[in-house]
């Protein structure tokens, strides 16, 4: 199920604060293939790129993502906090 349009998720700024070993999980839609990656290196991306930062929403992020998945080739994502 993916993200719909208005539901940016919980700011990554929440994670930082209460959750400090939490990542982010990038989840293919089109087959199930996830990738792991950690907070500060997501949060620096997006910095980066200038498409955000900390108060970027979890959810949020799947929209931006213009890479495709490298199993399926899909560009299908949803992103969710990695416990």
């Amino acid at each position: 199920m993916s993200a719909e349009a208005g539901d940016i998720g919980v700011p990554l700024r929440h994670y930082i604060e209460h959750h400090p070993k939490v990542g982010v999980r990038f989840i293919c839609q089109g087959c199930a293939q996830t990738t792991d990656r950690p907070m500060a290196e997501v949060v620096a991306g997006l910095k980066a790129r200038g498409l955000g930062g900390e108060a970027t929403g979890i959810r949020a992020i799947a929209r931006l993502l213009t890479r495709p998945c490298a199993r399926c080739g899909r560009i299908y994502w949803e992103t969710r906090p990695a416990f």
